[in-house]
């Protein structure tokens, strides 16, 4: 996984288009997240996630995501 600081909107799209979730579970393409993924994550995240993908609150809150999930053990850190 790249460093926060080294994520590009290359990277964001295509893990948006990636029809696997960070946890390593299936999801639909055209989501950020698994079900079980996003139904973890806080209402703030997640409503920071239906913006548009180029906005910089999304990015945000993909990281937010990010954190939720190594916190609560969906993830693990590279």
């Amino acid at each position: 996984m790249l460093k926060e600081s080294e994520r590009t909107k290359d990277f964001y799209i295509k893990n948006y288009n990636s029809g696997r979730c960070l946890c390593g579970d299936y999801k639909p393409t055209g989501l950020s997240f698994c079900r079980d993924c996003f139904k973890s994550l806080p209402d703030e995240i997640k409503d920071g996630l239906k913006v548009e993908i180029e906005k910089e609150e999304y990015r945000f809150s993909w990281n937010k995501a990010y954190e939720h999930f190594i916190n609560i053990g969906r993830v693990g850190i590279d």
